[in-house]
C-alpha cells in the first residue's frame, strides 16, 4: 500500500485520538486506585492496602499497570503478600497527586479540540498539495 500524504496525515489524526483516549482511560481507572492509596495514607510499607480495602476492582489493566514500569509502576510500590498491598512513598507523593488529579472533563472543551483538530487535519488533507507546489515554486530547485 503507497503511503500519501493523506494516508500519513489520516494515520497521525487516528494516533492522536488513540492517545487521547488512553490518556482518559489512565487517569480515570488508575487514577482512581491512586487517589485512594493517597486518601487512606498508604505511604510506607506497614500502611500498605490491598485492592480489596480500598474498594478497588483489581481489574486486569490495573494488575498490569501495577507490574510494569509506567507511569502507575512509577509512583506506587507494593508489598508482597497473599493479597499484594500497595503504598505510595513519601517521596512520589506529590508526583501521584500531579499525575492522577481528578479533573472535571469539560465536555464542550473536548468537542471544541476535537473539532479544531479534525478541522486541521482535514484543511491539511486538502490543502497539502497546493502547498506543497507553492513551497516548490517559491524555494530554489
Amino acid at each position: 500500500m503507497p503511503f500519501d500524504v493523506k494516508t500519513v496525515l489520516w494515520m497521525l489524526l487516528t494516533g492522536i485520538a488513540i492517545a487521547a483516549v488512553a490518556v482518559v482511560v489512565m487517569r480515570l481507572s488508575l487514577g482512581k486506585f491512586v487517589r485512594k492509596l493517597l486518601e487512606t495514607k498508604a505511604n510506607t510499607p506497614e500502611t500498605a492496602k490491598s485492592t480489596d480495602e480500598l474498594g478497588v476492582r483489581g481489574n486486569g489493566y490495573l494488575k498490569a499497570a501495577l507490574k510494569g514500569h509506567g507511569p502507575l509502576g512509577t509512583v506506587v510500590k507494593s508489598v508482597s503478600g497473599d493479597p499484594a498491598k500497595y503504598y505510595i512513598p513519601e517521596e512520589n507523593v506529590s508526583r501521584a497527586e500531579s499525575k492522577f488529579r481528578k479533573e472535571k472533563f469539560s465536555l464542550p472543551l473536548i468537542l471544541i479540540c476535537i473539532l479544531l483538530i479534525v478541522g486541521a487535519f482535514i484543511g491539511a488533507v486538502y490543502l497539502w498539495p497546493g502547498l506543497t507546489s507553492l513551497w516548490g515554486r517559491l524555494g530554489p530547485s
